[in-house]
C-alpha cells in the first residue's frame, strides 16, 4: 500500500514539474513555438473549435510574436526585440528565478539603444559568440519564460531596430490564453516546442 501511495504522489509531481506549474496555480495558458505555417495551423484548429462549440477547453485570446533562434557556444538562444520582451512581462511570463522552483515576474526590461543587448540566462555572461561573431550583452538575471526552461537555453533582447539585422532563424511564438487549464492541448498539436503557463497581466 505504502508503495502504491508513493507511486501516486510521484505521478503527481511529475505532472506537476511538466506543465510548468506549480502546486496551487492552474495553467491557463499555452505556448507554441514554430514555423509560421505551423502556428498557423495551430490557430486554425483552435479557432474551428470555438466554432464548433462542443468544446469544453476554448482559447479565449491569442498573441503571436516573432522570434529569432540562434546558437552560442552549442546552446540555443531566443532572440527578443525590446517590444516582444515587454509584452511578455505585462502578461507576467518573464519570470526571474529566485531559488528552486520560486520566481518572481519581472516588471520591465532595461531601456536599451542602438546596439545594445541584454542577456537572461542561467549563469552569468556577458559575451556570446553568434555565428562566428562576438557579441557583447549586458547580464540580465537568470530569468525564464512561465515556470520553466524550455525550447531554449538562453534570452537576448535587443534595441528594437537591431532585431531585423540579427543572422538568426525566424520563428513564431504563439502565447495562449484559455477559460480553464488546457493541459489536454499538450499533445495535439505538430510544433517544435510548446509549454504550459499562467498568463496574469
Amino acid at each position: 500500500m505504502k508503495k502504491m501511495t508513493l507511486i501516486g504522489a510521484s505521478a503527481i509531481l511529475a505532472g506537476t514539474l511538466l506543465s510548468g506549474c506549480g502546486w496551487f496555480d492552474k495553467a491557463n495558458g499555452l505556448i507554441v513555438y514554430g514555423d509560421e505555417p505551423n502556428i498557423e495551423e495551430v490557430l486554425e484548429q483552435e479557432q474551428a473549435a470555438i466554432e464548433d462549440k462542443k468544446e469544453e477547453i476554448n482559447m479565449v485570446s491569442d498573441d503571436q510574436y516573432q522570434i529569432k533562434i540562434v546558437e552560442d557556444n552549442g546552446e540555443k538562444v531566443m532572440v527578443l526585440s525590446e517590444q516582444t520582451a515587454q509584452a511578455l512581462v505585462d502578461k507576467e511570463l518573464l519570470r526571474e528565478v529566485i531559488r528552486g522552483d520560486k520566481t518572481e515576474a519581472l516588471k520591465s526590461v532595461p531601456d536599451l539603444a542602438k546596439g545594445e543587448a541584454v542577456l537572461y540566462a542561467k549563469e552569468e555572461q556577458e559575451r556570446l559568440t553568434i555565428g562566428g561573431q562576438e557579441l557583447k550583452a549586458e547580464y540580465g538575471s537568470n530569468s525564464i519564460i512561465g515556470d520553466g526552461r524550455a525550447y531554449v537555453d538562453k534570452f537576448l533582447v535587443v534595441y528594437d531596430a537591431d532585431w531585423e539585422a540579427v543572422a538568426g532563424e525566424e520563428k513564431i511564438m504563439a502565447v495562449l490564453e484559455y477559460e480553464k487549464d488546457p493541459s489536454v492541448r499538450m499533445m495535439q498539436y505538430d510544433v517544435e516546442g510548446n509549454q504550459l503557463v499562467q498568463i496574469k497581466g
